[in-house]
């Protein structure tokens, strides 16, 4: 059966085609992170529900453990592509402090909650795997018979929400190459010091809540880039609404860090980013030219002159491999530390691999770098001293800068680290802002530089949606066609198939003017 001529269930931006909704794809996976919101009826309805179809007797821990799961299969689902949930099995995982005691669960409901649902057919279960130095958890992944639960008590995004972890995180200093464990900075000077970090932090996710930032791509770009990625490429997490909130993650102190993480743009792979929209507008990508060296020229009283980051020389065609370098000699705190970081780079990234293996050998990264330390010798004393996450807070102090001077003219920025999205139409805003803050916090202004042509952001405004093109995600297309409106009907059928109301057109605009309904498979046959 193929998708054009499947009976389809649409849902907002969301399209199931019946009997073609499941991928094979175990690492196409998401984590538990979300809990049942507060005051909201509709997860603990299912569960209601689940208990009296399957006839599972289940005491209260276990029925919360039962809300916290369906939320989490509820939330995967809603992500386009289907990805299955990572779902933890083993005693260890939910020790005191550890990350799923935050979201309430225990060993033992959470296990026993797991296979009640698999039993009766609720959920797919595909079990962990440890085989040598190759592991992977226990997938699972809601069956049409859970779906048809979701739907008939019309969960949506308003009946979940993220697990809280804090506006502001500090961490530990790093274990056998892990991050930190978080520190508590709930009082004490901690607390003092956090506290003008967290409420700006604040003000900037209610700007962001309060946009409508989405993803437009093609089927094909989708499953290519979140599904199935070639050339081995590591499979990347999935945009989801909920994941729109940053926070600042400092490292040791607040002396070091402080970049902003976690919004969901920041996970989309830097050749889509161009085709994410800001209030139905498409966006221009501004980035700073080469923050760190610049950064340390600045602090000498200098400015780089030339080409960055290729020793005179060299063959221009390896400057990939020395930015690479260059990044490594900053953050690294020795030269085998910084040989060992780049190596992996390049073995990571399977392009590179292919272009670059010649540059894997000490044979040609230590002339390499005594190439690079010879063309930054005034700043080459900070090579190879781990300066990095002191430059980082510098940069997310720029960062922070830019935002709060872009909200304050209205304009809502997404941080990527060095680089910032705005809609299209505040591209100049933007470069203003940047130039303005680096000159401020760092005592030269940047350059700064486009990502794209801005000829071809202006004719993506020309782009045809309805018929190219769908939103990844449409955070408010699920509730409102839960309530029900004119051509929205849905039915489960045999087998718990779902069916939809053959009348409804397969695109339409919503009140909103943006596109609500597009014939697009979210959970399509992978090949």
């Amino acid at each position: 059966m193929t998708p054009a001529s499947s009976p389809s269930l649409s849902i907002g931006a969301v399209c199931i085609y019946q009997g073609e909704r499941a991928h094979t794809n175990l690492e196409y996976a998401v984590i538990l992170d979300v809990v049942p919101r507060r005051g909201k009826p509709e997860v603990a309805a299912a569960v209601r529900a689940f208990l009296i179809e399957s006839g599972f007797q289940a005491d209260k821990p276990v029925r919360e453990a039962l809300g916290t799961i369906m939320a989490n299969l509820w939330a995967a689902w809603a992500t386009q592509g289907n990805p299955f949930l990572v779902m933890p099995m083993r005693s260890t995982d939910y020790a005191h402090g550890s990350r799923l005691r935050k979201l309430w669960l225990k060993y033992k409901p959470t296990t026993t909650a797991v296979h009640a649902l698999h039993r009766a057919g609720f959920i797919e279960l595909h079990r962990g795997i440890h085989f040598g130095a190759f592991r992977r958890r226990t997938r699972i992944r809601a069956t049409d018979k859970l779906v048809s639960l979701f739907i008939r008590h019309r969960i949506n995004h308003d009946s979940v929400e993220l697990q809280d972890r804090g506006l502001v995180i500090l961490r530990g200093p790093k274990l056998n190459g892990e991050p930190g464990k978080p520190i508590n900075i709930s009082r004490g000077i901690h607390a003092a010091t956090a506290r003008p970090f967290k409420e700006n932090v604040r003000r900037i996710n209610e700007a962001l809540s309060a946009a409508n930032i989405e993803l437009h791509i093609t089927e094909k770009e989708y499953i290519e880039n979140f599904i199935n990625r070639l050339n081995g490429k590591k499979t990347l997490i999935p945009p989801h609404p909920l994941r729109n909130q940053l926070c600042r993650v400092f490292n040791e102190t607040f002396d070091y860090g402080g970049r902003f993480y976690r919004h969901w743009v920041q996970s989309v792979p830097r050749e889509l980013r161009r085709f994410i929209r800001i209030n139905g507008e498409p966006v221009m990508e501004l980035d700073f030219k080469a923050i760190h060296p610049t950064l340390l020229y600045a602090e000498r009283g200098l400015m780089i002159e030339g080409e960055v980051y290729v020793p005179p020389g060299w063959p221009h065609e390896f400057r990939k491999v020395f930015k690479l370098l260059m990044l490594a000699a900053i953050n690294a705190d020795d030269r085998a530390k910084a040989i060992k970081a780049v190596r992996k780079d390049i073995h990571d990234r399977p392009d590179m691999l292919a272009s670059f293996h010649e540059c894997l050998t000490d044979r040609w990264l230590i002339p390499a770098f005594e190439a690079l330390v010879e063309r930054h010798k005034p700043i080459s004393a900070a090579f190879f001293t781990g300066a990095g996450l002191r430059l980082q807070r510098k940069d997310s102090e720029i960062a922070e800068h830019v935002i709060l001077t872009l909200l304050d003219g209205g304009v809502v920025p997404v941080p990527i680290h060095d680089s910032f999205l705005v809609a299209l139409s505040h591209s100049d805003a933007l470069r203003e802002a940047m130039l303005s803050a680096s000159k401020d916090i760092a005592g030269v202004a940047i350059p700064v530089k486009e990502k794209w042509p801005i000829h071809e952001q202006i004719a993506l405004q020309n782009w045809h949606v309805a018929v190219l093109c769908a939103p990844v995600m449409d955070r408010g297309g699920i509730q409102e066609d839960f309530r029900g409106g004119p051509g929205l009907s849905w039915k489960v059928g045999q087998c718990g198939g779902l069916t939809h109301d053959p009348n409804r057109p397969h695109a339409q605009w919503g009140t909103s003017g943006r596109l609500r309904n597009l014939n697009l498979c979210r959970g399509m046959q992978m090949v």
